[in-house]
């Protein structure tokens, strides 16, 4: 064989084994992606384990997570919900705020002349009268003898405080005692500029004190400042009770509700019942099919117990007071409890 039909030959086998060694890489690629897919594949389903698969009965893409049931349902998909009857009552608008019992009069008690006190002569909770001795000053000083110099009650009253002992020494700017007269209490507010417009002499209260759980009092507004706090933006309101109890001290603190606005025999729905929707006032009324219907309404007088409907409901209609957070408009429901008219 010549040379050059030996060189020819040997170019040959080199050609033919590139191409096989082109045709492995292919394939070998080839094989790799496969795998791969067939991987990904597998770890989709592993995550269809804890979940839905996409396109499953969550509806949601995949990978999604699960959504978690928080609403009470039945087999049919009903929603338990309680309800109540539309009816007629009385509703009171009011402010609600806290306050101190006073003495409608308070007076400090003040000596003539500067010294040191040498005697004390009422106690705490003591009834004085007029110009009655409350203390004695001695005003003498080194080497100077003074008479004795009393301090006398300026009104008849309770004596509310002391604020000396034997031996202190006093000025004439210095309250010896505080004297009330609490034939006559009072209770003292101050409510936010926002309730001025609100606020007038007369208007109604409900008081209640700690010390008497459960015990309400009536009371009336029986003075309104004139003007606002410049710092902390607020009014003094004063009320009275309408019957003096005894029972009642000063010093005690006061849960004020004041009404401001009431109206009888109107038709009333619980304040849960009404909730927004897109900003407007609706309420879920039972339909006669027994699903739920969304009714908007218009809302005139509130407490924090119920709300004058105007407009949208009729007496008579049950809505939904319990469970509203987990219904829509249509949704079949499962009244639980046993319907209480208003």
């Amino acid at each position: 064989m010549s040379t050059r039909t030996q060189r020819i030959g040997d170019r040959i086998v080199q050609v033919v084994l590139l191409l096989l060694i082109a045709g492995g890489i292919v394939l070998i690629t080839g094989t790799l992606g496969r795998g791969g897919a067939t991987g990904g594949s597998g770890g989709g389903a592993m995550l269809g384990a804890s979940g839905p698969p996409a396109g499953g009965p969550g509806g949601g893409p995949p990978g999604a997570a699960t959504p978690v049931a928080l609403v009470e349902t039945d087999d049919d998909g009903a929603v338990a919900v309680e309800t109540e009857t539309v009816g007629r009552a009385t509703v009171r608008e009011y402010i609600r705020v806290n306050g101190d019992v006073l003495a409608e009069r308070t007076v400090a008690i003040l000596p003539d002349t500067a010294g040191e006190i040498v005697e004390r002569s009422v106690s705490v909770g003591q009834y004085v009268h007029r110009d009655q001795q409350i203390a004695v000053v001695d005003p003498s000083l080194p080497g100077q003898r003074f008479s004795l110099s009393p301090v006398l009650s300026t009104i008849s009253g309770t004596v509310t405080a002391i604020n000396v002992q034997v031996g202190d020494t006093v000025g004439t700017q210095t309250t010896v005692a505080t004297v009330g007269d609490l034939s006559d209490l009072e209770i003292v507010t101050y409510l936010p500029e926002r309730f001025v417009a609100a606020i007038d002499v007369g208007l109604e209260a409900e008081v209640t004190f700690e010390a008497f759980p459960g015990e309400e009092f009536v009371g009336r507004v029986v003075a309104v400042s004139p003007v606002l706090d410049a710092q902390s933006r607020t009014v003094e309101v004063t009320l009275v009770l309408n019957e003096r109890d005894r029972r009642v001290k000063a010093g005690m603190f006061a849960a004020i509700r004041i009404v401001t606005a009431e109206a009888a025999d109107i038709l009333v729905a619980p304040a849960n019942a009404v909730t927004s929707y897109y900003d407007q006032s609706v309420v879920y009324v039972v339909g006669p099919d027994g699903t739920a219907e969304r009714r908007p309404v218009e809302i005139g007088l509130e407490s924090s117990e119920l709300v004058e409907i105007t407009r949208g409901l009729a007496e008579g209609e049950q809505i939904i007071v319990a469970g509203v957070g987990n219904v829509t408009d249509g949704v079949a429901l499962r009244i639980v409890n046993e319907e209480a008219s208003l």
